[in-house]
């Protein structure tokens, strides 16, 4: 009798020794070795962390496994644009419902991470860049949110990748309107209005498709 208890007492201590921690453990573990860890770390009980993560560790003795989870190269340098361009980054590719994609960072394996903003801020951040450009360029006439700048203008430049801004600059009957007003006396603006000039007469009309009028004084 005492030999079949000393057998089962070893068999349990065996058991126990090869199941280890519980659940709960498993993840005090695993949260302690994120406080440790140099890297942006995260647990999770996905076993390979998911997409944009690599995972670190393991900790799978008994219970719920738990995995620490680092962000990936491409995360890395997401978080790093983000701190300085006052962004969120995101695994969704299209940033998701009320967000814009402005950055993407897909150079590495591991997941890739997208820098987002909310849209109407995407718009003003892109107008502002455009506007700043546009004081830069001699040939930019405006800034314009249209594609191509509409009728009478050309598109030189375009800031983000949604909610985006455009240069514009004057289309070549526009540039030769503004020549012919400014060596006319009696000129008074070229306009891209296509009823004419607003409260005097035209002087002259540039081209058909895209036109521009010179307006009397």
């Amino acid at each position: 009798m005492r030999k079949t208890l000393a057998v089962s007492s070893f068999v349990l201590l065996s058991i126990a020794l090869w199941v280890g921690p519980a659940s709960a453990d498993n993840r005090d573990l695993c949260e302690d070795y994120c406080a440790r860890s140099e890297r942006d770390c995260m647990c999770s009980t996905i076993r390979f962390c998911g997409p944009g993560y690599d995972r670190a560790a393991f900790f799978w003795r008994g219970g719920k496994n738990w995995s620490a989870c680092n962000l990936s190269a491409d995360g890395v340098e997401c978080a790093n644009y983000c701190a300085t361009h006052a962004c969120q980054c995101s695994t969704l590719r299209y940033c998701g419902a009320g967000s814009v994609r402005i950055a993407e960072f897909t150079r590495h394996q591991g997941g890739n991470w997208y820098a987002c903003v909310n849209r109407d801020t995407a718009s003003e951040t892109n107008r502002e860049q455009c506007e700043a450009r546009c004081r830069e360029r001699p040939q930019c006439f405006h800034c314009d949110d249209s594609i191509g700048c509409g009728m009478g203008y050309n598109h030189l430049e375009s800031f983000g990748d949604r909610e985006r801004w455009y240069t514009c600059g004057l289309n070549r009957h526009g540039r030769s309107c503004r020549n012919y007003c400014e060596g006319t006396s009696d000129c008074s603006e070229c306009i891209d209005n296509r009823f004419g000039c607003r409260d005097t007469h035209v002087l002259r009309t540039f081209g058909n498709i895209g036109r521009w009028y010179a307006c009397a004084r």
